[in-house]
């Protein structure tokens, strides 16, 4: 059964785990391990049965790797393996992805290079592009629309929490062929007072317009995850974006 809470990620750490071994730490309980990928420090939680489909979480601004580690146990999908990454930049107590208002669009860009090297080194070690989802809060959904609307190989998806679509005038110009065909869930909250709901309305209205269906959900909770409402629907879109019922 799902917890019945809501966990605020925006702009804070959820503490650091602790360290259990050379190369394990404890994200709620689940032991995790690094990859031989050099583009961002991160821990890896291998599925709990053999699969190659992997969800690649991404935070918030001041959050870290340690802000979604929760998502394993609490998404309940054993076939699912998951690669937590902090940010680049230091953003006290935590990381993150991007600078703040105006001088956003060179952390984005700098941050997009460097995630799609990520992508480029996980598919060269075996991963299949077609088995990877993006799944980011805050700057963290972001930086997965960003980089998933554009990359050149077809993902298994994109799901954004609590974000927005920024460069909005360039996508129908840069977004990769496959972004039409790709499944993609956008969240976000009506209380939202850090990230009000209105841009990001637009946003989605703007994509579907241009031939991306995207699926549109609204919770009645502020700039957070609601475990209760919001998580079965994200649980349902990745059981069906990564094949998991076939």
């Amino acid at each position: 059964m799902l917890p019945i809470q809501v966990y605020p990620h925006a702009d804070r750490t959820m503490g650091t785990p602790a360290i259990a071994g050379p190369a394990a730490l404890a994200y709620d309980g689940v032991m995790s391990e690094t990859l031989p990928i050099t583009t961002l420090k991160h821990r890896f939680i291998r599925a709990r049965v053999p699969s190659g489909k992997l969800v690649i979480g991404l935070h918030g601004r001041g959050d870290s790797m340690a802000g979604l580690g929760w998502l394993p146990q609490t998404l309940g999908l054993d076939g699912v393996n998951y690669l937590f990454c902090n940010a680049p930049d230091r953003w006290p107590p935590g990381y993150s992805w991007y600078d703040l208002a105006p001088d956003q669009a060179p952390g984005i860009l700098r941050s997009r290079a460097i995630l799609v090297t990520l992508l480029d080194e996980l598919m060269a070690q075996g991963w299949a592009a077609a088995d990877i989802l993006l799944f980011g809060f805050s700057q963290g959904c972001v930086m997965s629309l960003d980089v998933g609307l554009r990359y050149p190989h077809r993902l298994a998806g994109i799901l954004g929490v609590s974000g927005f679509l920024f460069f909005p005038e360039l996508v129908a110009a840069e977004a990769s062929p496959h972004a039409a065909g790709m499944p993609i869930l956008l969240t976000h909250g009506t209380e939202d007072d850090r990230l009000p709901i209105e841009a990001t309305r637009e946003h989605v209205q703007l994509l579907q317009a241009g031939g991306i269906p995207v699926v549109w959900r609204e919770f009645a909770k502020g700039h957070t995850i609601d475990v209760r409402a919001e998580v079965p629907v994200l649980r349902t879109f990745l059981i069906n974006a990564l094949g998991l019922l076939g």
